[in-house]
């Protein structure tokens, strides 16, 4: 399925799968409202966000796809919060081109790439997500990208933040990796 044209459609408690391409694709100036999904199985990618598409995505659980799980190109700017990303054959969240947005509190977890890749001059804010089992590492910022990275718990698989020479991203707010969390009777104290 996709929406486009400067449409505000709302998808809510839907399973969508299968579907070449994209499972669900979020086109041309967008701004739909999608929650409480489960986007699975995709031969492609499972949720594609492009061509200056925005909208709010919460609470859906987007996983299994054979490309990204979640892909955000072109001066998309979407708002995702409180999603599960897991389990793809490549990267979970590829932010890309000269795409923004808000990405808080999502789980990414488990990709044989690196879970989260910025790439190009994409300058997203990410705050408070948790970000683990990347098979190339948690987090890749591109040589270009740029963007906020606050509060995000990241744990390496071959390196928790992977970043290019010239990133023009800021780190801070207490980013962590999991060699920094301090573990006392079996709960993480950050």
């Amino acid at each position: 399925g996709h929406a486009s044209s400067s449409s505000t459609p709302t998808l809510v408690r839907n399973r969508i799968s299968n579907n070449e391409g994209a499972n669900l694709a979020v086109l041309d100036e967008a701004c739909p409202i999608i929650t409480d999904n489960f986007i699975t199985d995709a031969p492609a990618r499972g949720l594609v966000i492009i061509s200056k598409a925005s909208g709010t995505f919460e609470h859906n659980v987007v996983c299994n796809s054979d490309l990204a799980n979640v892909y955000v190109g072109g001066d998309a700017s979407p708002k995702l919060e409180g999603n599960v990303i897991y389990n793809g054959a490549a990267s979970g969240l590829v932010i890309e081109d000269n795409a923004k947005g808000e990405f808080n509190q999502n789980l990414i977890s488990g990709h044989e790439q690196p879970a989260v890749a910025v790439q190009g001059h994409a300058a997203p804010t990410m705050q408070r997500n948790i970000v683990m089992h990347g098979g190339c590492g948690g987090v890749w910022l591109d040589e270009h990208a740029g963007g906020e990275f606050l509060h995000n718990f990241v744990e390496p698989a071959e390196g928790a933040w992977r970043i290019g020479a010239e990133v023009e991203s800021r780190l801070s707010g207490d980013n962590l990796s999991a060699q920094e969390c301090v573990w006392e009777r079996g709960a993480g104290v950050v």
